[in-house]
C-alpha cells in the first residue's frame, strides 16, 4: 500500500506535465499559423510588396527560423518568440505601406507641389538649366491630371545689379518657367506670372549660397479668381 500511495501522485504529476506540454504546443502552433497567415496576406498585396520589400524579407527569415526550430525541437518558447518576431515584422511592413500612401497623397497636393516648385537660375541668367527640368516635368504632369488648377509663377533675383535690372531679370525668369510649362502642353491661360525683383529673399544675399537660393522662380499651384484665359495677377498683386 505505501508503494501504491507514492505511485499515484507520480502518475498525476506526469499527466499534468503532458497536458501542459500539449497546451504549449497548441499555443505555439497557433502563433505560427497566425504569423504565416499574416505573411501570406501581406506578400500578396502589391502595395505592401512595393513599399516594404525588406520588411517582408525579414519576416520570411523569421518564419523560416521558427519553422526550423519547430522541426528540430529547440523549445516552444523560442519557436513562439521567432513566430512573434515574424508577425511583428509583417505589421511593420503594413505600417510602411500606410506611410508611403500618406506621403504620396501629400506629395500630390498643390501645397506640396508649391513647396517643391522652385526653379533656380545662374547669375544674370533666365535660362532653364537641365537640373530644373525634373521639377517642371512634375508640375506639368500634375497640371495635366488636374485641369482645374492654375499656377502663379513668381520670379526673383539676388541683390547683384540694379533694382531695375533685377526686376526685368525676375520677370524673364518667371516667363521662362511659363514657356517651359506651355511647351509641355499646359495652356498659357492657366499660368500667370509676377516679377518679384529682389523681394521675398529665401536666404541672405551676403553669401554665395544665399544668392543662389534667391535666383529663382517659385511656382505656386492654386486657383485664382481671374477671368478665363487671363494671365494677369490678382488685384492685390499687380503684375510688373
Amino acid at each position: 500500500m505505501p508503494v501504491a500511495k507514492v505511485a499515484f501522485p507520480a502518475v498525476s504529476i506526469s499527466l499534468a506535465a503532458l497536458l501542459l506540454a500539449a497546451c504549449a504546443t497548441s499555443s505555439e502552433n497557433a502563433q505560427l499559423q497566425q504569423a504565416h497567415a499574416a505573411y501570406d496576406a501581406a506578400s500578396k498585396d502589391p502595395a505592401i510588396t512595393a513599399a516594404a520589400p525588406g520588411d517582408l524579407q525579414q519576416a520570411a527569415a523569421y518564419l523560416k527560423s521558427a519553422d526550423e526550430g519547430q522541426a528540430s525541437g529547440v523549445g516552444q518558447a523560442e519557436v513562439t518568440h521567432r513566430a512573434y518576431l515574424a508577425h511583428q515584422q509583417v505589421q511593420i511592413a503594413y505600417q510602411m505601406a500606410a506611410l508611403e500612401r500618406i506621403t504620396a497623397e501629400f506629395r500630390s497636393t498643390p501645397r506640396a507641389l508649391a513647396g517643391a516648385g522652385n526653379v533656380f537660375f545662374e547669375t544674370g541668367q533666365a535660362t532653364i538649366t537641365p537640373g530644373a527640368k525634373p521639377t517642371i516635368d512634375r508640375l506639368a504632369e500634375f497640371l495635366k491630371q488636374n485641369p482645374e488648377q492654375r499656377v502663379r509663377i513668381e520670379g526673383y533675383a539676388d541683390s547683384t545689379g540694379s533694382q531695375a535690372s533685377n526686376a526685368a531679370l525676375s520677370e524673364h525668369r518667371a516667363d521662362a518657367v511659363k514657356q517651359a510649362l506651355v511647351s509641355r502642353g499646359i495652356e498659357a491661360g492657366r499660368i500667370e506670372t509676377h516679377a518679384g525683383g529682389t523681394g521675398s529673399p529665401a536666404a541672405s544675399n551676403d553669401t554665395a549660397q544665399g544668392r543662389q537660393m534667391n535666383r529663382r522662380a517659385t511656382v505656386v499651384v492654386s486657383n485664382f479668381a481671374v477671368g478665363a484665359g487671363s494671365t494677369s495677377s490678382p488685384p492685390d498683386k499687380p503684375a510688373r
